[in-house]
């Protein structure tokens, strides 16, 4: 007896059941993957954050944004070589920086969401305090005239000025001075947007070995800013929806905020004690804290 074949229909059902069933599994798919990544950019910053945290307690006090080695100038993720079992790395930039200076990618300065391809990636950002924004005027950590103006933990070390005849430079700091360590955040995710003339982006690459203070580091606003950088006895705004993941407009001029993050709704950031939290994008932060 001849066996039956299936049928141009049959066979057209039996794909289109495979079909829907590929696109149920494959978000489930998505999401465990991202699941994973996020753990991982987790991992990352609590080595970090650890590693800092051993820095400061050897040489009691924090490494800086900037950092004088040697006469030269690096920043924090070179000065955290010896404690990221970089010893490699550390051998040559121990001696300061020079053009023979070793690069290359870091695997916990990586966020395995983030798509930069650069020779030496950073997907992390240090706290640097909250400063007065206003659409007319710069901000930039290492003019010391323009400093936030409620400095956070992560302090240009390197820069120094003249002032009435003196050499000065910023003062270190130590956690001791750190009130609250569980909700002070230390590091965090800075995706890789840099603001243009407060109206355009562009996606700039951030790598370790750089000196630009405001791509190494994250200011939050003071909102609303306060008049020619007026100093207010307590900062309005450390930290709220609108600060968070996606940009705002305010007044016709588009703001994008301190901190970016290449996983959907959740930014994950380390604090001074050493935990690692995922902060939703939707919820009210005003409670965390980025000032000592």
């Amino acid at each position: 007896m001849r066996k039956q074949a299936f049928t141009l229909i049959e066979l057209l059902v039996v794909i289109t059941i495979i079909g829907m069933l590929v696109g149920l599994l494959l978000p489930a798919v998505q999401a465990a993957r991202e699941a994973g990544r996020q753990a991982q950019c987790m991992n990352n910053q609590k080595q970090l954050s650890l590693a800092t945290i051993h820095y400061e307690s050897v040489k009691r006090q924090l490494p800086g944004v900037l950092n004088s080695q040697q006469g030269t100038c690096i920043g924090w993720i070179p000065k955290l070589f010896p404690y990221i079992d970089q010893d490699g790395l550390w051998s040559s930039w121990r001696m300061g920086y020079t053009e023979d200076s070793p690069i290359r990618k870091i695997s916990i300065a990586i966020c395995p969401s983030d798509s930069n391809n650069s020779e030496a990636p950073l997907s992390y950002a240090v706290n640097l305090g909250v400063y007065n924004e206003s659409p007319n005027s710069t901000f930039h950590p290492a003019n010391h005239t323009a400093l936030p103006v409620f400095p956070g933990l992560w302090r240009d070390l390197f820069t120094t000025w003249i002032e009435d005849g003196k050499t000065k430079h910023n003062p270190p700091i130590s956690l001791d001075t750190v009130r609250d360590k569980s909700e002070t955040i230390l590091i965090s995710e800075k995706a890789n947007i840099t603001l243009i003339d407060h109206t355009s982006t562009t996606i700039t690459p951030r790598q370790w070995q750089e000196l630009d203070i405001q791509r190494l580091g994250f200011t939050f606003p003071n909102y609303p800013p306060q008049p020619d950088y007026e100093q207010p006895e307590e900062p309005t705004t450390i930290l709220e929806n609108t600060m968070v993941g996606e940009p705002y407009t305010a007044s016709d001029v588009m703001y994008w905020p301190a901190l970016l993050s290449p996983h959907p709704q959740v930014i994950v950031a380390a604090y001074c004690d050493g935990h690692v939290r995922s902060i939703n994008t939707e919820m009210n932060c005003t409670g965390i804290k980025i000032i000592p």
